[in-house]
């Protein structure tokens, strides 16, 4: 029977209340928490405790301090499974510049609440959880093929030697075909095993962060009273990033329903002019908080189509949200529907006056996880998921995405799809 274990989490800061106040708080949340005072402290404590999940670091720790304990960190075979999230005031940000640098996961900037702890502390344990069962999954599939490559290579040299020992090679034949079966069986049951992982996932992800957006919204709301201005800009925050991590859970989920070829379309009569309105307005809020002048405009031919009307209204959202994102304050995007009637087409394309793309990074383009340039990635943040989706979805339409961009100038994305109206 396996035992469940509370995930260890080190929190390692020489002021004993903010050490006291993260214990008491992931003790009540089912965490085992051990205490440091010190970088030189920590390191003993790492290599006399296995399978230590998480570390709570502040860097600015006397003697050893944050860096240099983060660099032996990293160097040890034992100690650098362990993710760090940083510790920091409000304001450091080069302090928190040059953790990035240094691979932390995340980071925390003091004073912070108990739910901005516990969020941040879930996640990390959450991926590092994650990854450990996608480790274990990929091993099993590797020892599966392997065995069953072994098997198959097996037959074709019995099979070569069949006239020689046609009674035996039969009887072996029959065994290795049983065991080819098995073999499939326990490949369906790891395929089994991966969608149940997906869904599983997406329960436990995306549960805790609507219970966090629910309850962020309600505050911002005043349902429990007033707000300070500052617990107004905390609480800002943790919308803004619960917001941020399930748009990417969507997306990671989504990217996997269509590589396992379980993404069906709802393909209906979609109004043109409707979704296009209703993507916009999703956009609206971080337009204007850029100062981005938004136009957008629907060719009076172009007003129904057939598609599935949340997944067109999906890359639409896809494309506004990179086109304000990587736009500049004060600069300007747009949306604009043209239908082709020769062609049957109709083409989608959202531009933008942002720092646009080179030709040697378009070939990067639609790569998941893939950050077109490793300097912007600290100033523009994101996956790279959205574009990919884009893309597969479009594909699933019959369609197609095209680019056009120079840097400096902006770019435009286009997609096609065909033109049905009935």
């Amino acid at each position: 029977m396996k035992i469940e274990t509370k995930p260890k989490i080190l929190v390692v800061d020489n002021k004993i209340d903010t050490r006291d106040f993260i214990k008491k708080i992931l003790e009540k949340n089912h965490y085992e928490v051990l205490i440091s005072s010190s970088g030189e402290d920590a390191l003993t404590i790492l290599e006399c405790s296995d399978q230590i999940a998480l570390i709570l670091l502040n860097v600015m720790t006397p003697g050893l301090d944050g860096f240099e304990f983060m660099s032996i960190l990293k160097h040890s075979p034992k100690m650098k499974q362990a993710k760090v999230i940083v510790l920091t005031a409000v304001g450091e940000e080069q302090i928190i510049v040059k953790a990035s640098e240094a691979g932390v996961a995340d980071y925390l900037c003091k004073p912070f609440t108990k739910w901005e702890l516990l969020a941040r502390v879930k996640n990390q344990v959450m991926l590092r959880q994650t990854k450990n069962e996608l480790e274990y999954c990929n091993r099993k599939n590797i020892k599966l093929h392997q065995k069953a490559r072994q098997e198959i290579i097996e037959c074709k040299r019995i099979t070569s030697k069949l006239e020689e020992k046609r009674e035996i090679l039969t009887h072996q034949v029959v065994e290795l075909t049983a065991d080819l079966k098995v073999a499939n069986k326990e490949l369906a049951q790891t395929a089994r095993l991966k969608d149940g992982f997906l869904a599983s996932m997406s329960h436990e992800l995306r549960t805790p962060l609507n219970a966090i957006l629910g309850i962020s919204e309600g505050m911002l709301e005043e349902i429990g009273g007033p707000l300070t201005d500052k617990q107004r800009k905390s609480l800002i925050s943790i919308e803004e990033s619960g917001r941020q991590l399930l748009s990417l859970v969507n997306n990671i989920l989504d990217v996997s329903r269509i590589e396992a070829g379980k993404m069906y379309l709802d393909i209906g009569p979609v109004f043109v002019e409707s979704v296009c309105q209703s993507s916009l307005r999703l956009i609206k809020q971080p337009a204007q908080k850029k100062q981005i002048k938004v136009f957008s405009h629907v060719d009076n031919i172009a007003n129904i189509v057939q598609a599935d009307n949340r997944r067109l209204k999906q890359i639409l959202s896809n494309m506004l949200s990179n086109a304000v994102k990587f736009t500049p304050e004060n600069g300007k995007i747009g949306l604009e529907i043209v239908g082709d009637p020769e062609k049957r087409m109709i083409h989608f394309t959202v531009w933008d006056t942002g720092i646009g793309i080179s030709l040697e990074q378009l070939s990067q383009l639609f790569k998941p996880f893939v950050q077109l340039d490793s300097r912007l990635s600290r100033e523009y943040s994101g996956t790279g998921l959205g574009l990919v989706l884009t893309q597969r979805i479009a594909e699933m339409h019959g369609g197609s995405v095209s680019v056009e961009s120079k840097v400096g100038q902006g770019s435009r994305f286009t997609v096609s799809l065909p033109w049905h109206e009935e």
